[in-house]
């Protein structure tokens, strides 16, 4: 539980990123306050843009290595957001079960 969606991000970023050998990883343009709560651990900030058919970079964004990763959902109206089971076939290459 948090004071609203703020210090949960806040929360995350100190659990799974902070250090600046940890990255944080996100699509862009999205909410600018991940780059900021980044900043203030100080975790490394990987923005991936979004590809030129305004589809999320998924390629891109595994291959960052993030120890954490956002993905807004819905995210900036011209962009297409991805199905809750696209997220879960993305989780088993983030996390492959031979890990």
């Amino acid at each position: 539980m948090g004071n609203g969606i703020d210090e949960l991000l806040n929360l995350l970023i100190r659990a799974c990123a902070e250090g600046t050998d940890r990255k944080v990883v996100y699509p862009t343009p999205t909410y600018l306050y991940y780059r900021r709560l980044a900043a203030q651990q100080p975790a490394q900030v990987i923005e991936v843009p979004y590809r030129d058919d305004f589809h999320l970079p998924i390629e891109a964004i595994v291959r960052a290595q993030g120890a954490l990763t956002y993905i807004a959902s819905p995210n900036f109206r011209p962009y297409r957001a991805p199905g809750r089971f696209t997220i879960a076939s993305w989780a088993t290459v983030w996390y492959p079960s031979d890990r």
